[in-house]
């Protein structure tokens, strides 16, 4: 028979991997582009203020859906959920990889940091 402190002591060993793997990722995003901006800001012929907006659209696409993701947290199976935003998030960090154009780069941040914000919306992870 568990007590309901065990209980609670259980879920965070379940928790505070994903959120320590949630954390690190979005470290990696936000800085991510920042490593890579002076190699590709002259393949894709940035100007400074193109990159300040590449930089920034991410958290544009963070604000817009944070509340909306926190809505739906409500609504369907959290883990599903976050599984399938990890997944998407995954592969739109690749995308980000593999822009050919400053519309691709600032379409790839975009949907990064919509994604980011749906999945810290589930997890209760705020940066």
């Amino acid at each position: 028979m568990t007590t309901q402190h065990e209980g609670i002591g259980r879920r965070w060993l379940f928790f505070i991997p994903v959120a320590s793997i949630m954390y690190m990722l979005a470290f990696l995003d936000r800085t991510n582009l920042s490593f890579i901006l002076p190699y590709i800001g002259q393949d894709l012929h940035l100007t400074n203020s193109t990159k300040g907006m590449a930089s920034g659209i991410f958290f544009l696409g963070y604000l817009l859906l944070q509340v909306p993701a926190a809505l739906m947290a409500e609504r369907w199976s959290a883990k599903k959920t976050i599984f399938i935003l990890m997944i998407l998030w995954g592969l739109a960090a690749i995308w980000t990889g593999l822009v050919q154009s400053t519309t691709e780069l600032m379409a790839a941040r975009f949907v990064l940091g919509s994604l980011k914000a749906g999945a810290a919306g589930y997890a209760g992870v705020a940066d």
